[in-house]
């Protein structure tokens, strides 16, 4: 006697046209499994695209005990290897609840679709504690069978979709813009605008580099940024993940979610610069055991040409491009520290100080290579000293 049982296979498959899934009979391993028709694999990969499939497994059993006993591992096997998501973007479509809300956008997902998902999952949901679970459709699609709570994004729905504003120029701007200024802090905009700037000007005028550089730099520049910027990362990531935008969505909230965070770190180390102590003539900074961040504050928002560090253990000097003429292991530096008794690896000595090739370093420990024990260098006096070779520097209009 044959009983049927719902097994729901918790897998995300990319297409599911190129899978078997094979149903294998318990008790009866002399048996072949049956095979879906690809039509019918298809039709479940349009329904549950992203989510959890659902089979009915027939089990060779006349009592209840059996289905206790079989599990979807032990039932099925499938003929290609499947990739697999992080906990955190097992969203599955049979889950829906109060805490789920589905999103649409389009499919063959560009900058901005994927922006704009994340941009609604982080400034809308997450805050009140819900999750996504994504959807793709063609981008003229009418809305038809749009549940009463989804959110379609960068796509009209028939009028219920959110797009870019149109401006009085005749642009059309990028969705992604209209949900950070809807909804984000003011804070968090303040921390992602470069990323605002950059994806709304490449769903605008089709490529920011062309727009944003074509008169400042010239066309081999402009391929670098071109080539190597967030476009071309969703680029990449597209032509390893040929055809399943739910791998592109998931992969690009991971890299703007960071984007985000550095931009966060980016304000916190703005507020801790104000409170940096420079020295008279506002070209050295001293940094007692800062954020890594403040440093680039200091040489981009306050003009500062060099920052003497002290953190934990490490000490060092690191120089802005301003003044790229200098070498921060100038002589008359390297004096400074040999006055400690401290050296370089080449002077000899254990506790030695690592001059950068390209002289825009000049460390007793860094981050990467952090320092066991402290320096005996006056951090004070090493800063006098390289402000002094900042000015003499300066008056001979090097």
């Amino acid at each position: 006697m044959s009983k049927t049982k719902l097994c729901k296979l918790p897998i995300r498959l990319t297409n599911l046209n190129f899978y078997c899934i094979l149903l294998q009979k318990e008790h009866s391993k002399n048996k072949k499994g049956h095979l879906f028709p690809p039509s019918q694999l298809a039709e479940l990969a349009e329904y549950w695209r992203g989510g959890t499939v659902a089979f009915m497994l027939e089990v060779e059993s006349s009592t209840d005990d059996a289905f206790s006993s079989v599990t979807p591992q032990q039932s099925c096997e499938v003929s290609t290897p499947i990739k697999k998501h992080k906990p955190m973007d097992a969203y599955k479509l049979d889950e829906l609840s109060s805490n789920s809300v589905v999103i649409w956008t389009h499919h063959n997902v560009d900058l901005d679709a994927v922006a704009s998902c994340w941009a609604y999952e982080t400034f809308v949901l997450i805050p009140q504690n819900k999750r996504p679970v994504f959807k793709f459709c063609s981008a003229a699609w009418d809305g038809e069978g749009m549940g009463e709570h989804d959110v379609a994004l960068d796509v009209y729905a028939g009028g219920r979709g959110i797009k870019g504003e149109h401006s009085i120029d005749g642009h059309v701007h990028s969705c992604f813009k209209t949900i950070v200024e809807l909804y984000a802090q003011e804070q968090d905009r303040l921390a992602i605008m470069p990323i605002i700037t950059m994806i709304d000007t490449q769903d605008t005028f089709g490529s920011v580099y062309q727009h944003l550089l074509a008169r400042r730099v010239d066309l081999e520049t402009r391929k670098v940024f071109d080539r190597t910027g967030l476009n071309a990362v969703l680029s990449a990531l597209r032509s390893q993940y040929r055809g399943d935008d739910l791998e592109l969505v998931n992969q690009m909230r991971t890299i703007l979610s960071g984007m985000l965070s550095n931009g966060r770190s980016y304000l916190e180390a703005k507020k801790e610069a104000s409170n940096v102590e420079i020295l008279p003539g506002g070209r050295v900074a001293i940094l007692n055991n800062a954020s890594r961040g403040v440093y680039r504050v200091l040489f981009e928002d306050y003009n500062i040409d060099a920052v003497v560090y002290v953190d934990g253990f490490n000490m060092g000097v690191i120089r802005s491009n301003r003044i790229a003429h200098i070498r921060m292991d100038d002589e008359v530096i390297r004096d400074v520290v040999r006055k400690a008794g401290e050296y370089t690896r080449s002077e000899g000595g254990s506790n030695f100080w690592y001059p950068h090739p390209s002289g825009f370093l000049f460390a007793h420990g860094t981050y990467k290579a952090p320092s066991s024990e402290p320096s005996k260098v006056d951090p004070k006096e090493l800063a006098m000293v390289v402000d002094a070779l900042i000015k003499k520097s300066n008056k001979r209009g090097l």
